[in-house]
């Protein structure tokens, strides 16, 4: 009860300094404008020494949270929670006294974040900067004093808390001498803001005097000019009123213009005649912009403030005199002032910058002012504000913005005192003075006092902490010497007294010395007494050794004991019965069960259902038979879950070798578990599906086919790869992938029954096995072929991937067990040639396994292999096909590539081109083809029956596209020597087809160093004319499928008659190749085509069997 109230109290003592931390914020103190004393942190402090750093930083926090509610800038919460942050640690770190800590904190924190905060951010003038750190300084420093001599009276009257003489005597010369600079400060401060108003106020006064003055003589000035015109124009005739206006208009340079306005409001004579802008001022109407009703039959007038005629954007007012002709009312004499000629009146009795006055009309609009904010012509209005009364005359207005800084606040003020012009006016004057300037006056004097305060308060503090160590120095020797006073006296320690000039002291003193006296009396007598018993204490001491030894070799055994029964193992003990007796500490961490959970009763609470009673029988049979049992159980923990443990339980025996208790022995292998099955897991199951990966896998393959052999019932191998998975990564990115990969596992697994198997191999390849389908084969190959049919639709419904629905098919190859089927391997990778057979169908599909297909791909990986040394080793050689002229001269030849294979002798290039082109090697094959061509050229260069033959050479899509092909030629031609002029390239339309700018620059760049280009297969392709005109063609190349069917497919005859006529329009050379009956060559010369390849003429001829052709042919020719 005591300790709750107690809690109480020292919770309500909290609250009450958090309140009077915020009141003492609130209710400040002014000092003069917008510098005031504030008193939060003397709480805050308070609730620092009572409660501690943590406490004391929550307090500061609320109460500077509330400030910042009032003030409308967080940046107090900063430096009043930092303030007691760093003089706390100060405090702490250095242990030095609390107006030094804050001190400090002044100086090189505090100061430097109120200059930051109030001139960088807020952007306050360096004066009032100055006079602001100043005074937070010696504020905050104030407060601490204060609030520490607080804590001290109160330590004092508890009695709870204790204080050393020497802080008491250096905090009262402290405040000492703090609080009548204190109050010196607020006096002066005080007397000179009252002085500085007092002065600012009668110069107002003084100044709205002088200008209700010159503002009578001016309005009566222009009264008497207005009047003698009124009376003037009473007596003349009409027809002289323009010029007696215009005369009145040159003698008072106040007015812009006269005129005579009749009762209408329309101007009759005017001067001037026209405006500025040459618009005719006379018969002008001014109804609308003068109240002509206000005025009487006799009275003059001001109007509300008007624009100059001559100048609209300043402004000005009339004077409105009713005009009698003949004693008969006919209008008026209107006059027109310059309110500009006003200003110059007033601002000769203005005497200060910061002094704005204001003249307004009737309506308060401002008719004149030297206010630059203040426009011209519009109505006044002072905004939202506190106008407070100072006397009669003065009032002082402050704007309403509540979240503006006080400071901001005043310099926005003002002074003001206005005055109501009588008379036919109706104006008001309004003199404004800012406080500004007081503000900024007292700025200087009082940053000059507060500065000096606290240099003042800063040296107090070193001279009070001088005085108080000197003052306090005996105290403190003495207490340090009383310390253990008895021990040193028993240790006949020489102690040498202080000196002290207090007369209390000095008794003080006097008395410790006369009592340590006395002690050394005492301690002699019992010294003797001691060496007396010590004679007694030895004998005694002797026997008392014999018992110990027998006591401390069985305390070593048990001690033995204990510590290896409070092992890390958890251990208990049973009774001969199996009732537990006693377990050790780490049993109850293991088990969750305390030594009163579990004591009295048997080990069967622990046990779980996993084990079965032989497990158990077996556990009791090695006990009875050797005396001991280890091995893994699994236990239940005390909140439930199942645990694994490594136990081992040993028979203990008496003398007579009957059992007299069980000890157990268990340690908790859980992790042990969890870090196998992890293992486990990352060696079996792939890490982004969870599904088994190669590994498992194959294991579990390699179990299938051990059951198909056992049982025959016959399984299968799906192999299933993602079409165009590859173009989903590079575009959507790998993570969205890696969503595609594991919804596929998904659907996969849904798929199958619950004992087949789903792996992930890699990539985005899946593998399905399923087992024990059927013994019949081709009912087995119909349950896979729903599985996988079921497969395909699964995987083509739609996948939702981070919002997108993406579409994906998969080609599934399949392969089934037999009797042929004897490794893994091999129902792998059968399963896979049907996945790339299932992609080559057109994808999206399943295909089995066919042996012949495997035939085919074995034959073809071979020869794969071979094509590779064959280029290495340079085994292909060339057979030429003449191209003879119409008059059977041969012109060239054609390059024809053959393989002389080691084991399978010549093959065409039919069994090997579109491998070549398969795997890429039809590149560095076609270097090889064009290097022998080349050469041969040369050979052909020296022998002048020969230098003239051009030869051809077919070059692929893929070998062209290559990016340094030109590079290739050039090179060749260069090494070999060749003559480029009869080097002929042949190249097909499709290849034109693609990216024809490129291919146009290629064949440029070889066309400039005299290389020659025939378009073979011409008319198959998208013929185009267009890329005929752009590209350096020297020859078309009629097909030989449009010479074969010349007579019998009119179409063909029509295609060969265009690409002869075509060719030469475009001069090109035109070709016909496959001719091989004379008919064909008779009506190719007919159509006008001059060259032909083909049987007719000759087969593909080896170089010897070329040159004894050519030989053959010009005999015959000169024959």
């Amino acid at each position: 009860m005591t300790e709750t109230m107690t809690v109480r109290k020292q919770w309500g003592l909290y609250t009450v300094l958090i309140l009077a931390g915020i009141l003492g914020n609130y209710f400040k103190y002014p000092l003069f404008l917008s510098i005031d004393f504030l008193f939060g942190s003397i709480f805050a402090f308070l609730a620092l020494q009572f409660f501690g750093l943590k406490w004391g930083l929550l307090a500061s926090s609320l109460i500077a949270s509330v400030t910042y509610l009032h003030w409308g800038h967080p940046y107090a919460i900063v430096i009043f929670t930092s303030e007691i942050l760093i003089a706390a640690l100060l405090l702490r770190k250095i242990k030095i006294n609390v107006i030094l800590s804050d001190a400090i904190y002044w100086l090189f924190v505090g100061l430097p974040m109120v200059y930051f905060f109030y001139n960088q951010i807020m952007g306050i003038s360096l004066d009032s900067v100055y006079v602001v750190m100043a005074k937070q300084a010696v504020n905050g420093i104030s407060n601490v004093l204060i609030a520490r001599v607080i804590y001290l009276i109160y330590a004092y009257l508890s009695r709870r808390n204790t204080a050393s003489f020497r802080e008491v005597i250096y905090y009262s010369l402290i405040f000492c001498l703090a609080a009548p600079m204190l109050l010196f400060l607020s006096i002066e401060s005080r007397t000179d803001l009252n002085k500085l108003e007092d002065d600012v106020q009668q110069v107002l006064i003084d100044e709205r005097r002088n200008m209700e003055q010159l503002l009578s003589v001016w309005v009566s000035g222009r009264l008497d000019s207005s009047s003698q015109l009124a009376l003037l124009a009473n007596s003349l005739p009409i027809e002289q009123l323009q010029s007696r206006l215009e005369q009145a208009l040159g003698f008072d340079q106040n007015f812009a213009s006269f005129g005579f306005i009749n009762k209408q409001g329309k101007s009759v004579y005017f001067a001037p005649k026209g405006d500025k802008k040459g618009v005719s001022n006379i018969g002008r109407d001014f109804s609308e912009q003068i109240d002509f009703s206000a005025a009487s039959d006799s009275s003059p007038f001001f109007t509300r403030v008007l624009t100059d005629l001559n100048d609209t954007t300043n402004p000005a007012v009339a004077i409105i005199l009713p005009l009698r002709i003949n004693a008969v009312f006919d209008g008026y004499i209107v006059g027109f002032l310059k309110a500009g000629q006003i200003q110059l009146f007033l601002n000769s009795a203005v005497r200060g910058e910061a002094s704005h006055y204001m003249l307004l009309d009737e309506n308060s609009n401002v008719m004149l002012t030297n206010d630059p904010n203040q426009p011209l012509l519009a109505n006044f209005k002072r905004g939202e504000g506190e106008l407070l009364v100072i006397n009669d005359e003065v009032s002082k207005w402050f704007p309403s913005d509540s979240y503006q800084l006080a400071i901001n606040r005043t310099t926005s003020s003002y002074y003001m005192t206005t005055a109501q012009l009588g008379g036919p006016t109706n104006w008001t004057l309004e003199l404004q003075q800012s406080v500004e300037p007081i503000q900024q006056a007292l700025n200087e004097s009082s940053t000059k006092r507060l500065v000096l305060l606290l240099k003042l308060l800063l040296i107090g503090t070193v001279i009070a902490e001088l005085l108080s160590r000197q003052i306090a120095k005996a105290n403190e020797q003495l207490l340090e010497l009383t310390y253990d006073l008895p021990v040193k006296l028993a240790s006949n320690e020489v102690i040498v007294w202080p000196e002290s000039s207090s007369e209390e002291i000095h008794h003080l003193i006097g008395n410790f010395k006369s009592m340590a006296d006395s002690l050394k009396k005492k301690f002699f007598e019992i010294k003797m007494l001691n060496q007396s018993l010590e004679l007694k204490v030895k004998a005694r001491t002797q026997e008392l050794n014999t018992i110990n030894k027998n006591l401390v070799a069985t305390q070593k055994e048990l001690s033995i004991a204990a510590s290896a029964f409070e092992s890390q193992e958890g251990i208990y003990v049973t009774d001969e019965n199996q009732i537990i007796l006693r377990v050790n500490t780490a049993f109850s961490e293991i088990t969750g069960y305390t030594h009163a959970d579990v004591f009295g009763r048997t080990p069967q609470l622990f046990e779980s259902e996993h084990h079965d009673s032989k497990y158990y029988s077996e556990m009791r049979a090695s006990i009875a038979e050797i005396g001991r049992w280890q091995g893994e159980i699994v236990n239940r923990h005390k909140s439930g879950k199942l645990q694994p443990l490594l136990m081992s339980i040993t028979c203990i025996r008496n003398t007579d070798g009957d059992i007299t208790n069980y000890v157990c022995n268990i340690a908790d292998i859980s992790r042990r578990k969890e870090a196998e099955e992890e293992i486990r897991n990352l060696a079996f199951f792939d890490s982004l599906t969870q599904l088994p990966n190669r590994r498992l896998l194959m294991d579990r393959l390699k179990h299938a086919l051990l059951s198909y052999k056992r049982s025959g019932r016959i399984g299968a191998v799906l192999f299933i790869d993602l079409d165009d998975f590859k173009s989903l990564n590079d575009t959507l990115g790998h993570a969205l992938g890696d969503k595609l990969l594991c919804q596929v596992a998904e659907r996969l697994t849904s798929c199958v029954r619950e004992g087949d198997t789903v792996a992930r191999i890699g990539g985005d390849e899946f593998v399905v096995l399923i087992e024990n389908l059927s013994e019949n084969g081709e009912l087995a190959a119909e349950l896979t072929k729903r599985v996988a049919e079921k497969i395909i639709k699964l995987l083509n419904e739609p996948y939702l991937l981070m919002g997108v629905l993406h579409h994906s098919t998969p080609s599934i190859g399949v392969s089934i067990f037999d009797k042929n089927s004897t490794t893994m391997d091999e129902l792998l990778r059968h399963a896979d040639l049907a996945m790339y057979q299932a992609k080559a169908a057109g994808r999206n599909t399943l295909r089995f396994f066919d042996p012949e297909m495997h035939a085919v791909l074995s034959t073809r990986t071979a020869l794969e292999s071979d094509l590779r040394i064959a280029i290495e080793q340079e085994q292909f050689f060339l057979c030429y096909q003449p191209q003879v002229h119409v008059d059977g001269k041969v012109q060239g030849v054609e390059a024809l590539v053959r393989w002389n294979h080691p084991t399978q002798g010549l093959l065409s290039p039919a069994s090997f081109i579109s491998l070549a082109e398969g795997n890429q090697m039809i590149v560095p094959l076609g270097i090889l083809i064009l290097k022998i061509a080349c050469k041969q050229l040369m050979a052909w260069s020296s022998i002048p029956e020969r230098r003239d033959l051009t030869i051809s050479v077919n070059v692929s899509t893929m070998q062209f596209r290559q990016l340094d092909f030109v590079s290739q030629v050039l090179r060749v031609l260069e090494k070999t020597g060749a003559p480029a002029n009869r080097l002929k390239i042949e190249i097909t339309e499709s290849l034109l087809m693609q990216d024809s700018d490129q291919m146009s620059q290629k064949m440029m760049l070889l066309k400039n160093h005299g290389v020659r280009f025939s378009l073979d297969d011409f008319g198959t392709g998208f013929s185009s004319l267009s890329y005929l005109k752009r590209l350096p063609i020297d020859q078309l190349k009629i097909d030989q499928t449009f010479v074969r069917d010349v007579f019998t497919d009119v179409h063909d005859a029509a295609i060969v008659k265009t690409i002869i006529a075509l060719g030469r329009s475009l001069s090109f050379e035109v070709i016909a190749e496959g001719v091989e009956t004379v008919e064909q060559k008779n009506y190719l010369t007919q159509q006008g085509c001059s060259y032909f390849q083909g049987y007719f003429f000759s087969r593909p001829l080896s170089i010897e069997a070329l040159e004894q052709y050519i030989d053959n042919m010009t005999a015959k020719k000169c024959g």
